[in-house]
């Protein structure tokens, strides 16, 4: 099972999105994969209509499952999408903060996912949005980290912070992490400024890190699969995004050849 964290710092950037919709197309092409909600927020659980907001078992028991040495409830929720969830609710957030006071608590992700290895051939983690110690678990749980990013200034900027904290990680914690690569999303061709940005991504982070070839436009498809509670690769099969998805799934699947010819930002 690849483990693959989709990470960035900054909120707003598709991170949600991406999860569900790089799921679902890599399950069309016949991998299993098993999406894991690391928000508690829920957007993924809520996108796929897995929300079971507090009832019901959800990552939150099943990491305080593992720490207590007990065995785990099922969790894992299977949708008509193909993909399967291990679903997040609001209770999540005293999970964070109770991981402060935790014994090795940067490896409470890896614990919890290791029933899994050999029954899927993906694991993609939405995180949320800042650096905390769920962050911190799930990337020390990864083999390699997918960024999302807007093509807007401070996205831009902030693209080195990630780099950053994913650099730290690899050094302290998960010698074994890698960045898969960066996509660009909810992006406008109509401006000039989201083409200067694209340059500037390709010119300030492409000689070190892959830029995916796949870009995911605004497109307002997206927002209404979200009301459908389905990935918009189902709700609107041939729209600009999920053709974007698809060709992010088949980049994916490439990526380890990827990665063995074109040294990463975390070898700089």
């Amino acid at each position: 099972m690849k483990t693959i964290a989709i990470a960035n710092q900054k909120g707003g950037v598709g991170k949600t999105t991406t999860a569900v919709n790089l799921g679902v197309a890599l399950a069309d092409m016949g991998y299993k994969v098993l999406l894991v909600d690391a928000d508690p927020q829920a957007s993924l659980s809520r996108y796929l209509g897995c929300s079971q907001g507090n009832e019901g078992a959800s990552l939150k028991e099943l990491i305080e499952a593992t720490c207590n040495e007990v065995d785990p409830p099922d969790v894992v929720i299977h949708t008509d999408e193909k993909v399967d969830v291990i679903p997040a609710n609001i209770q999540l957030s005293d999970l964070q903060r109770s991981l402060t006071n935790t014994f090795m608590r940067e490896c409470v992700m890896q614990w919890a996912l290791e029933p899994f290895q050999g029954q899927y051939d993906y694991c993609l983690i939405d995180c949320m949005p800042e650096l905390g110690n769920l962050v911190t678990a799930s990337l020390a749980a990864s083999d390699s980290v997918l960024i999302p990013v807007q093509p807007l200034i401070l996205d831009v900027e902030g693209l080195a912070s990630i780099i950053g904290t994913i650099r730290k990680i690899r050094r302290k914690i998960n010698p074994k992490l890698e960045i898969d690569g960066v996509l660009i999303t909810i992006a406008d061709h109509r401006t000039n400024m989201t083409r200067d940005m694209i340059k500037a991504i390709h010119t300030s982070y492409g000689p070190h890190t892959r830029i995916y070839q796949a870009i995911v436009p605004r497109c307002t498809r997206v927002g209404e699969s979200l009301t459908k509670s389905e990935s918009v690769l189902r709700y609107s099969k041939q729209c600009p995004a999920s053709v974007a998805y698809r060709a992010l799934a088949k980049e994916v699947e490439k990526g380890e050849r990827s990665r063995e010819k074109h040294p990463t930002a975390l070898d700089r």
